[in-house]
């Protein structure tokens, strides 16, 4: 039996998802699993010891829509087709990729219920109207093929070679090392000058601290690599790291996979946010404000670093 596990948008997406490959390969090992994803998250899943193959698929703007373009609709469907995919579990679901797997006549094809396009779907997964966790959301396609699983934080893997770079990056810092994480590209996240604060706060206490993602200050004593860093790169960083801090983005659940700390900053103004997205596993923290996130302070964070990693 071959299955191919669609999802096609942004990182923590993909990493949430990982549940659903574990759960199949712990009940069926003898299945051959797969992705469908976009090339931008396509760098988490390698050295995964339980994918067997994965085909990626250009897409279109930020939020990954649909397939970009006849010519790559046509080029995955022949990759389909070269496959023989026996089950696709479509977890991100849109018009284009549903019209894919029908086209490529893959045999049972589960997608969400609901839109206008599920006729395409052989079986229909219905949401329940509570919220619940995203990777629980996940796993409910899985009930449609015949395995029942409970969830299980996802993992992500680094070869040895990838870990030592990511230890070469920090340098021959020594102490507690702090990631900040300044952006998201899907959610509001905390002002960048409470980061320059934190940053501050942190190395005048003896952390070593790295700034990670979009910003506009420069900090002299702080590791700053931006947007720099390709994403095995980040994630041999982040690996290397005591703690990361970031606001509801998918560097939070790579850490998390990775089996790093976190303190999570979330916006109270999405409503179940916290429900749908807080990271998975122990060690993790998610800090919520009455309002807006401006009143999260640099000193409430600090107190909850001395928490998480001791004075």
């Amino acid at each position: 039996m071959r299955v191919i596990i669609a999802r096609t948008d942004r990182l923590g997406d993909v990493v949430l998802s990982i549940p659903v490959l574990e759960a199949i390969k712990r009940v069926k090992p003898e299945w051959s699993v797969g992705y469908l994803v976009n090339p931008y998250t396509a760098p988490l899943l390698l050295h995964h010891p339980m994918i067997d193959f994965t085909i990626k698929i250009r897409v279109r703007g930020r939020n990954r829509g649909g397939i970009k373009g006849l010519m790559e609709f046509k080029r995955i469907l022949i990759a389909l087709r070269q496959n023989e995919i026996d089950i696709a579990l479509v977890l991100h679901s849109k018009p284009s990729i549903a019209l894919l797997f029908y086209l490529a006549g893959v045999p049972e094809r589960v997608g969400i219920s609901g839109r206008y396009y599920s006729f395409l779907y052989t079986k229909r997964v219905s949401i329940p109207k509570k919220p619940i966790h995203t990777s629980m959301r996940n796993l409910l396609f899985l009930k449609l093929i015949g395995i029942d699983s409970p969830l299980i934080p996802p993992t992500l893997f680094l070869t040895e070679e990838e870990v030592k770079r990511g230890k070469d990056l920090w340098g021959d810092s020594k102490g507690k090392r702090v990631i900040l994480h300044t952006s998201s590209w899907t959610a509001r996240t905390w002002p960048e000058d409470n980061f320059w604060r934190l940053a501050e706060n942190l190395k005048e206490r003896g952390y070593k601290v790295a700034l990670t993602g979009r910003h506009r200050k420069k900090n002299e004593g702080i590791f700053d690599f931006g947007e720099r860093l390709n994403l095995r790169d980040l994630m041999a960083l982040i690996k290397n790291s005591d703690l990361l801090i970031a606001g509801s983005t998918g560097v939070l659940h790579i850490a998390a996979a990775l089996g790093v700390p976190t303190i999570g900053l979330f916006d109270s103004k999405l409503k179940d946010h916290v429900t749908l997205w807080h990271p998975l596993g122990k060690g993790h923290l998610v800090l919520v404000p009455k309002n807006d996130l401006s009143e999260i302070t640099p000193d409430t964070v600090m107190e909850e670093v001395s928490k998480v990693l001791g004075s």
